[in-house]
């Protein structure tokens, strides 16, 4: 997880030093999206924390999604920073 907050905290950086007027909304806009699909991956691995045997995989599979959606998530804040960056 703090994998990822450092990644953010990179693209932001670098979007703030380009100095872009609509750098600061689409930071926040990406920063909360981010931050909502982090703590659904924080809910699953408590959940697969707690899991008996038998809501194992179910809770696996939970968690497994929440992590593709926070990928997706930092790549799309990535995508409308780029724009920024450039």
């Amino acid at each position: 997880m703090e994998s990822v907050g450092k990644r953010f905290q990179e693209l932001e950086l670098t979007a703030m030093k380009a100095g872009e007027v609509n750098a600061r909304a689409k930071i926040e806009k990406a920063r909360h999206a981010i931050t909502e699909k982090r703590d659904a991956v924080e809910r699953r691995l408590q959940a697969v924390r707690k899991a008996t045997d038998s809501a194992f995989d179910e809770a696996r599979e939970g968690v497994v999604a929440a992590w593709s959606e926070l990928n997706e998530a930092f790549e799309k804040a990535r995508d409308e920073l780029e724009g920024v960056t450039t």
